[in-house]
């Protein structure tokens, strides 16, 4: 994530530069192709970022803990615990 976010961070200068602020552009009032490959490029990488972040979440789910005492989502999932109410206690 900090990776992204450097990245994405370095490019507000030029997206403003793109757009013509300091200058005699038309500040927005249309889309030049300079700023639509920087928000194109960057919506992109924000897409690929989420994926990422949803797909180590998802790996990583298995080894969560659950209720009192604890118990590994994987155990539950295996059938090696038994969950039962009380297992998760006043959750």
């Amino acid at each position: 994530m900090p990776q992204y976010l450097g990245q994405s961070l370095q490019k507000v200068v030029p997206v403003y530069e793109a757009a013509g602020f300091g200058g005699s552009a038309d500040l927005y009032r249309s889309a030049v192709p300079a700023e639509l490959a920087i928000v194109t490029e960057r919506l992109a990488a924000g897409a690929a970022e989420l994926r990422d972040q949803i797909t180590d979440a998802w790996r990583q789910s298995a080894d969560i803990t659950v209720g009192f005492p604890l118990v590994r989502v994987r155990d539950a999932e295996a059938g090696t615990v038994r969950i039962t109410p009380a297992t998760f206690g006043a959750d």
